[in-house]
């Protein structure tokens, strides 16, 4: 994969699909990762997710001053900026909240990646207190190098410490049943929104 794009309702979200990312990057991939909004009451999230996107090494940009909770209102000009931002580089693979996450800024993004970049492989990832199901399609196995990447990256947020599902242990078991069910030690899960073969 020479070029990905991970869409990120909130600055933190990347942190779900962000030990295969870390294969990905360690691959060659360029990585772009776009986030749409953030919790205002916590404005030290900025410099977190900044923190969390140069552990790897990925360009990253936040398009909106927007609290969370609000996406729907700029759902047109969200879907133009994605469209123009298909328009600027051809990706290999999209990263996006998987179809069954029922956060009402996850279920914009989904919706409008699908508009905007239908022609290109796209993954869902999966935040599971978000979820009324899981559509489990892709496993992405992974080393112990990269789970301790994503638990680098998770430590750059503070903020987040208090909510119960945000910590690095919490992720390690998650990689190691997902493993389990593939007979691997670690691995994360994703929805195969759309496949292309070229």
């Amino acid at each position: 994969m020479k070029n990905i794009l991970v869409l990120v309702p909130h600055t933190d979200d990347e942190i779900l699909c962000y030990g295969t990312l870390t294969k990905f990057k360690e691959q060659g991939s360029n990585i772009d990762i776009l986030a749409f909004s953030y919790p205002h009451e916590l404005p030290k999230i900025k410099k977190e997710f900044e923190n969390s996107c140069r552990i790897l090494n990925a360009n990253y940009k936040i398009i909106f001053d927007l609290p969370i909770r609000n996406l729907q209102s700029v759902r047109q000009e969200l879907l133009e900026c994605l469209i123009e931002y298909s328009k600027q580089k051809e990706y290999d693979l999209v990263f996006c909240p998987c179809s069954t996450d029922t956060h009402q800024d996850h279920e914009v993004i989904y919706n409008e990646c699908f508009r905007a970049f239908k022609l290109t492989n796209i993954w869902g990832y999966f935040a599971p207190h978000n979820c009324k199901s899981f559509n489990i399609q892709i496993y992405s196995v992974l080393k112990k190098e990269h789970i301790l990447q994503k638990m680098s990256a998770i430590n750059c947020y503070q903020t987040q410490k208090t909510r119960s599902y945000f910590n690095d242990n919490y992720f390690e078991m998650l990689a190691k049943v997902n493993g389990k069910a593939i007979k691997q030690e670690y691995a994360e899960v994703f929805e195969n929104i759309r496949s292309i073969m070229k």
